[in-house]
């Protein structure tokens, strides 16, 4: 089984759930997501409270970033920049 799969057990039967087909985005840790973006803890805290970082939503006490979003922030940053 995939790592990235769900199990879900209904009616005694499991089902995989791949969370593409199922439309779930995958999701990264605060901490995944500043080495992706390539800054700084703090920097990247003060990015969110400026409303700066990528999109997130808050889930368990944990803050999580779509792999979706986070590509399209970096891919608007990196337009701007050419710009």
């Amino acid at each position: 089984m995939s790592s990235n799969a769900t199990t879900h057990t209904t009616l005694g039967s499991s089902v995989i759930l791949d969370p593409f087909i199922a439309g779930i985005p995958r999701l990264m840790s605060a901490e995944e997501t500043i080495r992706v973006v390539g800054v700084g803890r703090t920097k990247f805290y003060a990015m969110i409270k400026s409303g700066e970082a990528p999109p997130h939503v808050v889930i368990g006490g944990k803050r999580l970033f779509a792999v979706d979003d986070v590509a399209a922030w970096i891919n608007t940053r990196k337009r701007q920049s050419a710009a």
